[in-house]
C-alpha cells in the first residue's frame, strides 16, 4: 500500500468498521477534505477490486486494498469535493456500480431529533422506520431505528445477504438514533437490523416502526412498504361523524376476533361483507376488533402484539386491511381497534430487551415484569416510549382511518404496582394498595389530548380494573383526569354475570348485584361489555353456566342481555353471544360465529339492538341523573326491578319491569313515574323470541293507588324471566 496513504489512515477507525463495531462509520468511510487532497475510504466485505467513478467525467481511481476483509482506500489530489460511485468487483469477476452509503448523511432533522428526546415526536413513525424516499435525487430507502444501547446497528435484508457487517448505519450525535440511507432497495425487500453490543454480542431484530411485513412459515421479516397511497371512498362517513357527540348518540359495539368469525381461513375483503351482513341483521353501529397488529401468539388473541405498525397478514397485506375499513365506513360501520398499548411479550423478535437491554421496558425487572402474563409492561418515563405509542395511535387513526382505540388493561401502565399485595398499605388503608404511576397516568393524559384535539370524531376507551378515579374525566377540569371518552364498566358485567348464574331460589340473597352499579353509575362514562371474557373458556365461560332447562337458560341469556340493554351506559357484546349457551370461545376456535345456532334469540337481538336505535331515552342520558329513576330496587323477595329511561332531547319516558324469577305474574302491582297510560311496546316473553307469550295486549292506565314510594301504580302480566317496556304518556 502507498505509504502517504497509510500514514494518512486512521487505523483504529479501521480496525471498527472492519470488525463491525463502528457506531459512527462515516467518519472515515466516503470522501473527505484533508490537507492532502481527497481521502476516499470504503468497506465491502468480499470484494477484491474497488474503483471510483467520477460522476461528471466517468474518470476512474482504482482504490487500493487496506485491508482483506474488503477496506479500501484511495488518495486523489484535488481540492474541491466532486460526485461519484464505485465499482465493486468480487471473486466472481461480478461488477456491482454503488452508491457512497455515507454520501448521504443528517437524513432526520435535528429538530426532529430533539422532539424525539423530548418526547413530543408525535409522527414518529414519519421519521423512523423504514421509508422509500429519493435523496439527492436518487431513489431509495431510508432506514432509521432507535438502538441507545447498541455499539453498533446495521441494516440487513435481502439486498445484502443479510450480511451485518455491510452496511452499518450512522449515529446521529446524543439522540442514539441511527440512520442509513440505502439506494435501489426494493419495495417489499425483507430486513432487520443487527446490532452489536459491547460485551461483543450480536442480536437481531425486527424494525419497531415497521409498517408491513413478509411473513413465512417459520419467520417474519419487517418489510420495505409500499409508496404507494390508497384512495379511500368514506367521505359520507366522516362527514356523519364529524360532530357526533357520542355521549349523547346511540352507541352499540360488537366485538369480533377476525381469526375465528368465519371459523375459517378468510381474507379482509370476505370478513368486511360477512360483517356487514351481520350488521344489517344485528343493527350494531360499531365494531371492536381484537388488536389487528402482528403478533405471534395465537392463543393470546392479538393482545401478545410483536409488531405495532404492522396490520396482521393472515387475511391479507396492507391494502387489503384498508378496504376492509374503507368496506364497513361505506356501509355506516365505524371501527374501534383493541390496542396493546401498556404491555408487549417477552418474546425473542419483540421490543423485549430490544438492543439486549431495556429499551421499551423498565430496567428494574420489578416493575417492568407483568404480574399476571408472560409479558412486559411498557416504561412510560421514557421519552421515546411515549414517541412510539402516541405515533402509533396516529398511525393507526391517520393511516387506517381507526375510529376509536380501545386500551386493554390501562391499570398495568397507571398503577407501578398493580398485582403486587402490599400488605402493610392495604391493612393501613385499602386505599392505598396500589401506587399510581405519574409517568403512566401523563402519558395518557396527553395521548388522549393529542387525539382529541388532532382528530375530535376519535373516541378513546379504557378497560381499567381497581378504580381509577377521573379515567374519563376532563384533564382540563381535573388536573388528574386521563381524559378518556368512555370506560368499561367491568364491574357491571361481573357482578350481573354472578347474579344471573345464581340458582333462582338464593337471588334473593343477591340482589345487590343487580342494583348497586347504579350507586356508581355516574362516576364515569361508562360502556357495558358483554365482552369476551364472559365466552372465553381459559376464563371459565361463565355465560356458560346460567341455570336451569334449555327454555329457562334461553330466557336467562335474553335477561342478561335486556338488562344490558336498558341501564344507563353505552353498550358492547360480544360476536359469540349468539351461540353463548352452546361453545365456549377461544382464540383457535374453528366455529363460525358469522352463523347462529339460535335462531329465536338472534331475532331477540335484532329487535331489541333496532328499539335501542329508535329510542332516545335508551341512549341520550346515559350520563345525567335524570335519564335514569328507580321506581323498585328493593324487591329482593320477588327478584324484581323496576325503573324509568327519560330522555333529555324528547318526551320519552319508558317504564321497564324486569322478573328475574321463574314466577309468572298475572296481576303484578308496580309504583309508577306519574299518571298516565302504559302501553306495552316491547316483551322478551314473546313467542318470535321463544318466550311464552304473555303480553300486556292493551294500554294500561295507572290508579291513583299509591306503591313502591310512588304516588301512582299499574297493575301488569309479568311474565317469568322477563323483560317488558312500556311507553308511558301522561295524561292531565
Amino acid at each position: 500500500m502507498n505509504k502517504k496513504l497509510y500514514d494518512l489512515m486512521d487505523w483504529g477507525d479501521v480496525e471498527e468498521v472492519v470488525y463491525s463495531e463502528s457506531t459512527n462509520p462515516e467518519r472515515i468511510l466516503g470522501m473527505h477534505k484533508i490537507p492532502e487532497g481527497l481521502l476516499i475510504q470504503a468497506f465491502f466485505p468480499g470484494a477484491t477490486n474497488v474503483e471510483l467513478v467520477e460522476k461528471s467525467s466517468s474518470k476512474m481511481y482504482k482504490m487500493e486494498v487496506a485491508d482483506e476483509a474488503g477496506f479500501f482506500a484511495v488518495l486523489i489530489p484535488k481540492k474541491r469535493i466532486f460526485k461519484y460511485t464505485y465499482n465493486v468487483y468480487y471473486e466472481n469477476q461480478t461488477l456491482r456500480a454503488v452508491e457512497d452509503l455515507y454520501s448521504f448523511t443528517n437524513l432526520i432533522e435535528n429538530d426532529d431529533l430533539k422532539r424525539f428526546e423530548d418526547g413530543n415526536l408525535d409522527d414518529a413513525y414519519h421519521i423512523l422506520g423504514a421509508h422509500v424516499d429519493k435523496v439527492n435525487n436518487i431513489s431509495g430507502v431510508r432506514f432509521a431505528v432507535w438502538a441507545p444501547n447498541a455499539m453498533r446497528v446495521s441494516v440487513i435484508g435481502d439486498f445484502n445477504n443479510f450480511d451485518g457487517t455491510a452496511y452499518q448505519m450512522m449515529k446521529l450525535g446524543d439522540s442514539n438514533v441511527f440512520e442509513l440511507f440505502i439506494p435501489n432497495v426494493k419495495e417489499g425487500s425483507s430486513y432487520r437490523y443487527e446490532m452489536k453490543l459491547r460485551s461483543g454480542k450480536v442480536i437481531i431484530k425486527n424494525d419497531p416502526y415497521a409498517m408491513d411485513l413478509n411473513v413465512t412459515e417459520s419467520e417474519r421479516y419487517s418489510s420495505v412498504p409500499t409508496s404507494k397511497s390508497y384512495i379511500w371512498k368514506d367521505m359520507h362517513w366522516y362527514q356523519k361523524i364529524q360532530k357526533k357527540n357520542y355521549l349523547t348518540s346511540a352507541l352499540n359495539i360488537y366485538e369480533v376476533h377476525l381469526g375465528s368469525f368465519l371459523g375459517e381461513v378468510t381474507t379482509y375483503e370476505e370478513l368486511a361483507e360477512k360483517i356487514i351482513e351481520k350488521k344489517d341483521k344485528l343493527l350494531f353501529t360499531h365494531i371492536l376488533l381484537f388488536p389487528i397488529a402482528e403478533y405471534d401468539d395465537k392463543a393470546s388473541a392479538g393482545f401478545m402484539t410483536s409488531d405495532y405498525y404492522s396490520p396482521c397478514k393472515s387475511f391479507g397485506d396492507n391494502v387489503d386491511f384498508k378496504i376492509f375499513i374503507n368496506k364497513l365506513h361505506r356501509a355506516d360501520i365505524g371501527v374501534i381497534l383493541g390496542w396493546s398499548a401498556t404491555y408487549f411479550p417477552k418474546a425473542e423478535n419483540s421490543l423485549y430487551k430490544y438492543d439486549g437491554n431495556s429499551c421499551y421496558e423498565n430496567n428494574d425487572a420489578n416493575k417492568a415484569n407483568h404480574p399476571f402474563v408472560d409479558a412486559a409492561r411498557f416504561d412510560f418515563e421514557k421519552n421515546s416510549v411515549r414517541c412510539f405509542l402516541k405515533s402509533n395511535a396516529l398511525f393507526w387513526i391517520e393511516e387506517y382511518h381507526i375510529d376509536g382505540l380501545s386500551v386493554n388493561s390501562l391499570e398495568t401502565a397507571i398503577f407501578t404496582d398493580y398485582g403486587k399485595i402490599i400488605s402493610s398499605n392495604y391493612n393501613d388503608n385499602p386505599e392505598n394498595l396500589y401506587t399510581v404511576n405519574e409517568y403512566g397516568c401523563s402519558f395518557f393524559r396527553e395521548l388522549n389530548a393529542l387525539i382529541h384535539n388532532k382528530h375530535p370524531e376519535v373516541i378513546t376507551i379504557a378497560e381499567e380494573i381497581p378504580g381509577y378515579q377521573g379515567v374519563t374525566y376532563s384533564s382540563e377540569e381535573d388536573s388528574s383526569a386521563l381524559g378518556f371518552d368512555f370506560k368499561y364498566n367491568d364491574y357491571f358485567r361481573q357482578s350481573l354475570i354472578e347474579y344471573m348464574c345464581t340458582d333462582p331460589s338464593f337471588k334473593k340473597n343477591r340482589h345487590e348485584l343487580i342494583t348497586d352499579n347504579m350507586v356508581y353509575a355516574y362516576s364515569e362514562n361508562f360502556i357495558l361489555p358483554l365482552s369476551h371474557n364472559l365466552f372465553e373458556k381459559m376464563f371459565g365461560a361463565r355465560i356458560t353456566m346460567l341455570p336451569g332447562n334449555e327454555l329457562q337458560r334461553n330466557a336467562e341469556l335474553k335477561l342478561l342481555y335486556a338488562y344490558h340493554m336498558t341501564h344507563p351506559g353505552k353498550k358492547m357484546f360480544f360476536m359469540a353471544l349468539e351461540n353463548a349457551l352452546n361453545e365456549a370461545w377461544s382464540p383457535d376456535s374453528y366455529i363460525s360465529y358469522y352463523e347462529s345456532n339460535n335462531e329465536e334469540f338472534s331475532t331477540f337481538l335484532r329487535d331489541l339492538n333496532k328499539f335501542y336505535l329508535e329510542h332516545p331515552a335508551l341512549f341520550d342520558s346515559d350520563y345525567e341523573t335524570e335519564g335514569f329513576s328507580w321506581m323498585s330496587c328493593l324487591d329482593s323477595d320477588h327478584s324484581i326491578i323496576t325503573f324509568s329511561r327519560n330522555s333529555s332531547t324528547s318526551d320519552e319516558v319508558l317504564f321497564v319491569i324486569i322478573n328475574f324469577a321463574p314466577v309468572l305474574y298475572e296481576n303484578f302491582i308496580a309504583g309508577v313515574p306519574f299518571f298516565g297510560t302504559y302501553k306495552e311496546i316491547f316483551s322478551s316473553d314473546n313467542v318470535n323470541y321463544g318466550g311464552s307469550g304473555h303480553l300486556n295486549q292493551s294500554a294500561i292506565i295507572s290508579k291513583d293507588i299509591p306503591w313502591d314510594g310512588r304516588e301512582y301504580s299499574i297493575n301488569a302480566v309479568v311474565p317469568p324471566l322477563s323483560m317488558i317496556i312500556f311507553e308511558a304518556k301522561k295524561l292531565e
